[in-house]
């Protein structure tokens, strides 16, 4: 009954969408407040045919909200009175750990805050005992760098352990992962050319090799059933039953 079931997920889709916007108005005055946003995905997809090369075609039926996201964007900063509340000052997120070829007050350099070598932040026993103090301390040397700056900063003349919190938007258009050929366009059969993650890592006598891209929901269904020792007739009747569904669709 795809012209009930496919309307009614739109319908629930778009129900939670409006509560997602409901909330984001109702909390305009909220101290601290980050907007949120739905984004939708297919449901499920219906063959339709099959391609000249033997793969399957399939289109989207119904919707879903595959997530809620947060919109952690700087916002304007104001004075609540409440000395705990804080706020997000900057573009983005960074986490940095003691390692690699860098001391504790080399990361002090690298913030370029001298007190970071007092006493009170001499080992992890202290940083943890004076957290304040320190929090309040990183946040002032960073508050007017930028994370690509800092990024590029640290791996390069400190060799510190640094990394940038990024969203997928971020992912998608960072020059570090550009520049190592992380991505790969490949042809998919329903929504056409794509860029997908592709080289996790580099080997130099080894080169990746795309073969082909995702495969298409229950697209070798049939195929892995024969490898396990079911008969065609044996396939024919699970799809009789609706165990699996199409032409080796499951």
């Amino acid at each position: 009954m795809p012209s009930l079931y496919v309307p009614l997920t739109g319908l629930e889709s778009s129900s939670e969408a409006l509560s997602v916007t409901s909330n984001n108005l109702a909390n305009l005055n909220t101290i601290g407040f980050k907007s949120q946003r739905a984004l939708f995905g297919d449901l499920f997809y219906q063959q339709v045919g099959t391609a000249g090369d033997g793969d399957q075609t399939q289109i989207g039926l119904g919707a879903t909200v595959e997530s809620v996201d947060s919109q952690f964007t700087e916002g304007s900063i104001q004075a609540s009175g409440v000395p705990t509340d804080v706020a997000i000052q900057g573009d983005g997120f960074f986490v940095t750990q003691e390692g690699g070829a860098i001391t504790w007050d080399g990361i002090a350099d690298f913030f370029g805050r001298p007190e970071l070598k007092d006493q009170r932040f001499a080992d992890p026993n202290q940083r943890l005992l004076n957290g304040h103090e320190l929090d309040a301390i990183v946040l002032d040397a960073t508050k007017d760098r930028t994370m690509a700056e800092m990024f590029k900063t640290a791996s390069e003349q400190y060799r510190m352990l640094f990394g940038i919190v990024q969203t997928p938007e971020d992912l998608a258009t960072c020059a570090q992962l550009e520049a190592r050929g992380f991505y790969e366009d490949v042809e998919h059969p329903v929504i056409g050319r794509i860029r997908v993650p592709f080289r996790l890592w580099n080997m130099s006598d080894a080169g990746p090799l795309c073969r082909r891209a995702a495969p298409l929901l229950g697209q070798h269904t049939a195929e892995v059933l024969g490898q396990l020792g079911c008969s065609a007739a044996e396939i024919a009747t699970l799809r009789e039953r609706g165990v699996i569904c199409g032409d080796g669709g499951a």
